[in-house]
């Protein structure tokens, strides 16, 4: 099996990649895109293990970028993790059926995304460079999903 593979897709690019790089740093492939637009073009290079994306994205809101995954078959198993403004479980209930969506808080802390992203896909399946560990000439990595 190769390295598991997440897309994300925010409103703020910088921030997309910021969260990219976070994810690399732990030992996953991740690409970023800015709109629903670029999620679909990503999805087309190859079916993703997750995506992590803003429930509020430019070119398509979640149930609408979930409808169209759920309506082809090389996405309908893909697990998708939004990250909303508010409470999640306000997000969650605009969706009839919600099996492999999960919903955190834009300012959830890095432990919390973490442990998620573990929870969802496991171990990356490659080392990260650091071993997983916080460089410490560098500090601690500082995750801000609010940016």
């Amino acid at each position: 099996m190769g390295i598991q593979r997440i897309l994300v897709a925010r409103n703020d690019l910088s921030s997309a990649e910021e969260l990219c790089g976070h994810l690399r740093s732990r030992g996953y492939d991740a690409d970023a895109g800015q709109d629903a637009f670029s999620l679909a073009q990503k999805i087309q290079l190859g079916t993703p293990d997750l995506v992590i994306l803003d429930f509020q994205l430019a070119g398509g809101d979640g149930p609408t970028i979930v409808e169209r995954m759920r309506g082809n078959t090389r996405t309908l198993e893909v697990r998708v993790v939004f990250l909303v403004e508010g409470d999640p479980e306000t997000a969650r209930a605009r969706f009839a059926n919600s099996d492999k969506l999960y919903f955190l808080q834009n300012t959830a802390a890095p432990a919390v995304f973490d442990a998620l992203i573990g929870r969802l896909l496991g171990p990356p399946r490659r080392a990260s460079p650091s071993g997983g560990m916080d460089d410490p000439d560098q500090g601690p990595t500082v995750l801000d999903l609010d940016a």
